[in-house]
């Protein structure tokens, strides 16, 4: 999610039980820098886009993690002159629940995070939400900036609330919709999940036994139903895609995205097998992707990861 909607539900929440907050009050000072701080680790773009992507919303994003940066903020607070006397626990609260909310909205997206590193590297994710979704943030924007009794502001949070378990109703339909669209190609499983830019247009992944189906649909289908927009064969059963999938890019490539797809290009005497993120569809290509050379005696030759565009090559 983006920065603004970070802040802006922490600080909604916030004022839902501080009503008149001191101008300076460590809580809430506290509050906002939690709901920021775990994307601090963008410091890891120092090392490069492929260290930052392998490492984003993992550690900081973890229960150990907020739990960390909300200590250290609160210890920072209780030791600045000037600012009003509150105790530490309040101020870790606040801190805590401003981290947590930063935490639960991320797992609202695609990407998910890694909530239980370092004891798991799973990452959760429930896909509702694209990066800034104006229909909710806006009522947090309501209880922060305008006046109102109790009732109107639990009201307009409720709303908010009632926008997710809409959106959660959507999607499930949308995978019904697909199952039974699908229904004769002996289906694996079906994905939904929120496209990058659009609000109301979702991606999905239709996996059947030998091909994926990878598209964008309407947030309505039975009025509007865009046609598949890619239609993956499966070939992991290629010695050299096994090859490629054991080595170290294809180690990294998995450990970054549950949803792959792979496909072989054979060049000469050079194998080309090619990794895509599946979770980010832009147009009609995907966002990141990878690529390992092999040799025809199988010899690992080259390893590459592509973020964000192809012509971004980095070699792992």
């Amino acid at each position: 999610m983006d920065p603004v909607t970070h802040a802006a539900v922490s600080f909604g929440i916030f004022s839902l039980a501080n009503s008149a907050p001191a101008p300076f009050s460590p809580s809430l000072i506290g509050n906002i820098v939690g709901s920021l701080a775990p994307d601090f680790d963008i410091v890891l773009r120092m090392w490069g886009p492929l260290t930052y992507l392998k490492n984003h919303r993992a550690q900081s994003h973890s229960v150990l993690g907020i739990t960390a940066i909300s200590a250290f903020t609160a210890s920072l607070l209780t030791l600045i002159p000037g600012l009003p006397s509150e105790g530490f626990f309040q101020i870790f609260f606040w801190t805590l629940l401003g981290a947590l909310s930063h935490s639960i909205l991320d797992i609202l997206n695609s990407h998910g995070i890694k909530l239980l590193w370092p004891f798991s590297c799973r990452s959760f994710s429930i896909p509702l939400l694209n990066i800034f979704d104006p229909f909710f943030i806006f009522p947090f924007f309501l209880i922060t900036f305008l006046p109102g009794d109790a009732f109107s502001k639990h009201s307009l949070f409720l709303l908010a609330m009632l926008y997710l378990i809409f959106r959660f109703y959507i999607r499930c339909r949308i995978a019904r919709y697909l199952k039974l669209k699908y229904r004769k190609k002996a289906l694996h499983r079906v994905l939904v999940m929120p496209s990058m830019f659009g609000i109301f247009s979702w991606i999905f992944i239709v996996e059947t036994k030998k091909s994926l189906l990878v598209g964008s649909i309407n947030s309505f289908p039975k009025k509007l139903f865009k046609p598949v927009l890619k239609e993956l064969l499966k070939c992991k059963d290629h010695p050299m895609v096994q090859l490629a999938l054991n080595s170290k890019p294809g180690e990294i490539f998995k450990s970054f995205t549950p949803f792959y797809y792979i496909d072989l290009i054979r060049k000469g005497e050079y194998f080309y097998v090619q990794f895509y993120d599946l979770r980010y569809l832009l147009k009609d290509r995907f966002l990141h992707s990878a690529t390992v050379i092999v040799s025809e005696e199988g010899d690992l030759l080259e390893g590459l990861f592509h973020p964000f565009s192809p012509e971004n090559c980095i070699a792992i």
